[in-house]
C-alpha cells in the first residue's frame, strides 16, 4: 500500500491526504499500521517541496531523516493533526507499544507536522514509569531527541528531572529495581550531554542510585558515572571537583548518621584512596554546610566529621572559618546569623569572633566578593559587618556606607584572588568560571572609576586570562566584563590604553559584535575629544559593518595618507610594552611596506645615505628580534624581507654602546637615585607583564614594588625625607600605577628546602630556568635579615 500512497501523496496538495488518514482511528490495528508508515509518509509529503527529504519505503526499520529547510516547513499550511486520536492512543498505559516506539524513535521527523508539541512531551513523561521495559529503554536512549540539550539545561525547565526523581522514589518504595535501573540510565544520558544545574541534579541523582540496595542499580550507576567522566574528558576526581558544592550537600545527610560505608562507595567511584581523602578534597564546601545543619538541630555531625578526618573539631572550625563565615552570610537571614556564629564560638571553646574575623580579614573579603553575583544583598551586609570589626577606624554596621572606600586598601588582594580562581577553572570548571566573571563585573561596578582606574593594569591582566575560556558562555561573559571595565575607567586614561583595548576587543568582533561595537563606540566616538590624540596608535581595526562609524571617525582624523607619517605612527606600536599591540603594529607595518614599496625604496636609494626614518625602523626591528614571542619574530622577519638587502655602510648605524648613567652598578642602595631607577624599572616590568600567560610575573613585580615603597618610606608626607623626594621624582603616570601598592599585602611563599635552591642551575624536566630563578630568589629573600 505504501508505494501507492506515496505516489498519490506526491500528486496531492499539502495535507489533503495525510489529515483524513491519520485522524481516523476507529480501528486500532489500522492505526498501528499507519503509525508505522507515518514517518515515511511525512518524508514524501515534505519531498513535494524539497528534494532534501528522504524516503525509503523498503526499509522502515531505519529512522528516516527529515532535512527539510525552514522555508519548506513554513510552506506546510495545513499541518498534520495528531492531537485528537493519537494523543488518546499514546495515553493508553499497556497498549499501542509499537506506536509509542515509533513516536519516540521518529520524533524529529514527526515534530514539524504537529500543530502542538507540548501535549506529546507531557505524555512522554509517563513513559518514564511505563510497565514496558522496552519503552522505558527507548525513552532513555532517545530522551535528547525529544528534549533538546538547551531545553534540558535551562534553569527554568527541570520538570523532567523532577519526574525522574519521583519515579525513582516510587520504584524504591514499591521495590522495582528494573524501573530504578532505566531511570538511572536516563539520568546518565542527561548528565552526559547537559550542563549547568541540570548536570548537577542528574549526577546527584546518580550518586543516590550508587547507594541503592539493589546491586543491579548500583552497578548501573557506577558504570554510568565513569562513562560521564570519559565523555567530559576529565578524570573521576576532576568530575567531583566541578560540582563539590552539590556533592557536599549530598554527603552531609550521611555524616549525620556516621555511615562511613556509604561514603566509601563515593570515594571509590571518584578514585579517592579513602573516605578521609574524599572529605578533605571537598572540606571547604562541606564544613560550612555542617555548621549550618548544626545550628538548625543538635547532632553529632561535627564530631563524626572530625573523627573521620582524625582532627580536632576546634582546629577544623578555626582553619576553615574563612569559608564558613561567607557561606553563613549568604545563606542565613540577619536574625539567624548571630545564633549560628554563637554555635561556632561554643564549638571552638570560646574563641573570640572578632579575633577570627580580624585574623582572616583578607580571605573573608575574597570569599564574600566571590559571591557578589549570586547573593549581592547578603554580601554587602557581610562586608559592612566585617568593616565594623576590622577597619582601622571603628564604625558601627549602620554607619558603614561607602563600601568601595573601605574595600580599596584590599582591592589588589581581591583581584589577585580572582586571578587564581580564573586560572584554576579556565580548563574544565565553566560553572565556577561563570560565577567568578559575574562577580568580577559586580566588583567593578561596586568600586567605580575612582578605585578601578589605579588598578587598571592588574585588571586588564585578569580579563586577558578570562579570554582563554573555550566555553562560549564564559567567553561572552568575559567580553561583558571588558565592556564594564572600559565604562568604569576615568575618561582621562582612556587615550593611554586605547591601543591595547582596541587590539584586544577588535579580535572578538565576529563572535560578539554587539558587545564589542558598544565598547569601541564608547572609546572612539563618545570620548572622541579625549582619545583623538591617540588615534594614530590604533592599528588593524577590522572592516566590519557594525564598525563603519568607528572607522569613519578614525579615517577622518588620519587626514592625508603620507608614508612617512604612517611609518612614524606605527613605530610607536612596534616598541609598545604589550605583545598584542606589537604584533598588530608589525602586521600594519608589513602592509605599509608592501603598499608603499616604491616610496620607501626612494627613501632608501634616493640619496647617498638611507633616510633617517628608515634607519630608525631597521634599528627598532633589529632590537626587537630578541622578543620571546615566536609570532612577533616571524613578523619582524617578514618586515625586514620587505625592506630588502641594504648596504650596512649606507645605514650609518652607530655600534658604540652609550654609557648611560644608570647603567653603572650602583653600590649605594640607600641613595635616592638607586631607588628612583629601581622603581621605574619595576613599573616598566609591571606594565609589560600584562599578557594572559605572564600574570605570575605581574604579581612578582607587585610584591617588589610594595617592598621598595615600604623600605624607602615613599608614602611619607615629610617634605624633608628621602622617601618623599624619591616619590616626587617619579612621573605622575607611573605614580598612578605604583600608588595602589602602598596598601597591598603581598607575601612570599614559605622558605623552601635547601636542596632545591642551590645557586647552580641544573637543567631538568621538572625545573625550567625561570622557575629556578624564582626559587633561588625566594631563598635569598628568606635569608635576608629584617634589619636589612
Amino acid at each position: 500500500v505504501l508505494p501507492i500512497l506515496a505516489t498519490y501523496c506526491s500528486q496531492m496538495e499539502d495535507g489533503q491526504l495525510l489529515s483524513p488518514l491519520i485522524t481516523d482511528i476507529s480501528s486500532a490495528d489500522i492505526t498501528e499500521e499507519l503509525i508505522a508508515v507515518l514517518p515515511a509518509l511525512c518524508s514524501v509529503f515534505c519531498s513535494n517541496g524539497s528534494a532534501d527529504c528522504t524516503f525509503d519505503p523498503t526499509n522502515l526499520s531505519v529512522p528516516l531523516h527529515h532535512t527539510a529547510s525552514v522555508k519548506v516547513q513554513e510552506s506546510v499550511t495545513d499541518k498534520v493533526s495528531l492531537s485528537s486520536g493519537y494523543l488518546q492512543m499514546l495515553q493508553c498505559a499497556d497498549s499501542h507499544q509499537q506506536a509509542k516506539q515509533i513516536f519516540l524513535i521518529h520524533w524529529n521527523q514527526l515534530k514539524p507536522f504537529l500543530r502542538e508539541v507540548q501535549p506529546f512531551k507531557e505524555i512522554f513523561y509517563s513513559f518514564i514509569s511505563s510497565s514496558s521495559y522496552t519503552i522505558r529503554k527507548i525513552f532513555s536512549s532517545h530522551v535528547l531527541n525529544v528534549f533538546s540539550k538547551e531545553e534540558l539545561s535551562s534553569v527554568q525547565n527541570h520538570a523532567l528531572i523532577q519526574q525522574l526523581n519521583d519515579a525513582y522514589v516510587v520504584a524504591t518504595n514499591e521495590n522495582k529495581p528494573r524501573l530504578r535501573e532505566t531511570v538511572a540510565y536516563t539520568f546518565g544520558k542527561i548528565a552526559k550531554h547537559c550542563y549547568g544545574e541540570t548536570f548537577n541534579k542528574a549526577l546527584i541523582c546518580l550518586l543516590g542510585a550508587l547507594l541503592d540496595s539493589s546491586s543491579l542499580v548500583e552497578s548501573v550507576a557506577y558504570t554510568v558515572i565513569r562513562k560521564i567522566s570519559k565523555q567530559n574528558k576529565v578524570s573521576n576526581g576532576k568530575l567531583l571537583a566541578k560540582m563539590k558544592a552539590p556533592v557536599a550537600e549530598f554527603i552531609v545527610t550521611f555524616l549525620q548518621e556516621s555511615r562511613e560505608e556509604v561514603l566509601a562507595k563515593l570515594a571509590t567511584v571518584f578514585d579517592y584512596r579513602s573516605v578521609k581523602s574524599l572529605l578533605l578534597s571537598c572540606l571547604k564546601d562541606l564544613l560550612p554546610r555542617v555548621v549550618l545543619k548544626l545550628s538548625q538541630e543538635p547532632s553529632s555531625i561535627l564530631e563524626n566529621l572530625a573523627e573521620m578526618l582524625e582532627k580536632d573539631k576546634r582546629e577544623l572550625l578555626v582553619e576553615s572559618f574563612k569559608f564558613i563565615f561567607p557561606f553563613l552570610v549568604c545563606n542565613c537571614n540577619p536574625d539567624e546569623l548571630p545564633m549560628v556564629l554563637n554555635v561556632i564560638r561554643v564549638k571552638t571553646e570560646n574563641v573570640e569572633m572578632e579575633s577570627l574575623l580580624r585574623s582572616e580579614a583578607q580571605a573573608l573579603h575574597n570569599q564574600l566578593i566571590l559571591n557578589l553575583s549570586s547573593s549581592p544583598d547578603q554580601v554587602l551586609r557581610g562586608l559592612k559587618l566585617l568593616a565594623s570589626v576590622t577597619s582601622d577606624v571603628k564604625h558601627s554596621e549602620e554607619e558603614v556606607e561607602d563600601i568601595a572606600k573601605l574595600l580599596s586598601p584590599r582591592l589588589l588582594g581581591i583581584l589577585a584572588f580572582f586571578q587564581t580562581q580564573l586560572d584554576s577553572c579556565i580548563q574544565d570548571d565553566t560553572n565556577r568560571g561563570r560565577l567568578v566573571l559575574h562577580s568580577l563585573i559586580g566588583l567593578v561596578k561596586l568600586m567605580g572609576p575612582v578605585y578601578i582606574t589605579p588598578v587598571r593594569v592588574k585588571l586588564m591582566g585578569i580579563l586577558r586570562v578570562g579570554l582563554q575560556f573555550k566555553d562560549e558562555d564564559c567567553l561572552e561573559l568575559c567580553c561583558q566584563a571588558w565592556l564594564c571595565f572600559v565604562k568604569n575607567l576615568e575618561p582621562e586614561c582612556l587615550g593611554v590604553l586605547l591601543s591595547q583595548l582596541v587590539v584586544t576587543l577588535s579580535s572578538l568582533i565576529n563572535k560578539y559584535p554587539k558587545i564589542i561595537t558598544e565598547a569601541l563606540n564608547y572609546l572612539i566616538i563618545e570620548h572622541r575629544v579625549i582619545t583623538k590624540p591617540y588615534f594614530a596608535e590604533v592599528f588593524g581595526l577590522p572592516d566590519h559593518p557594525l564598525l563603519a562609524d568607528v572607522n569613519a571617525v578614525l579615517k577622518e582624523s588620519s587626514g592625508e595618507k603620507n608614508p612617512l607619517v604612517l611609518l612614524r605612527n606605527v613605530l610607536k606600536g612596534v616598541s609598545h610594552e604589550n605583545s598584542d599591540v606589537r604584533s598588530s603594529a608589525l602586521c600594519t607595518l608589513n602592509k605599509l611596506l608592501m603598499e608603499y614599496k616604491t616610496a620607501i625604496h626612494k627613501l632608501i636609494l634616493g640619496n647617498e645615505v638611507v633616510d633617517p626614518l628608515v634607519v630608525t625602523v631597521i634599528k627598532m626591528m633589529l632590537s626587537a628580534c630578541c622578543d620571546q614571542d615566536l609570532y612577533i619574530r616571524k613578523l619582524l622577519g617578514e618586515c625586514l624581507g620587505e625592506l630588502g638587502a641594504i648596504d650596512p655602510r649606507r645605514l650609518q648605524v652607530s655600534t658604540v654602546i652609550v654609557n648611560k648613567q644608570f647603567a653603572m652598578h650602583e653600590l649605594e642602595n640607600d641613595s635616592g637615585e638607586f631607588a628612583d631607577g629601581l622603581l621605574k624599572e619595576l613599573a616598566r616590568a609591571y606594565l609589560t607583564a600584562t599578557s594572559s600567560d605572564n600574570t605570575r610575573a605581574q604579581d612578582s613585580c607587585s610584591y617588589a614594588i610594595q617592598e621598595i615603597l615600604q623600605v624607602y618610606d615613599c608614602a611619607s608626607s615629610d617634605v624633608t625625607s628621602t622617601g618623599y623626594a624619591i616619590w616626587q621624582q617619579i612621573p605622575v603616570e607611573l605614580q598612578e600605577v605604583l600608588k595602589p601598592h602602598f596598601n597591598s599585602r603581598y607575601i612570599t611563599q614559605r622558605p623552601l628546602n635547601n636542596d632545591r635552591t642551590t645557586p647552580i642551575y641544573r637543567p631538568n624536566r621538572q625545573l625550567s630556568l625561570s622557575e629556578w630563578v624564582n626559587l633561588w630568589s625566594l631563598h635569598l629573600l628568606n635569608s635576608v635579615s629584617l634589619v636589612h
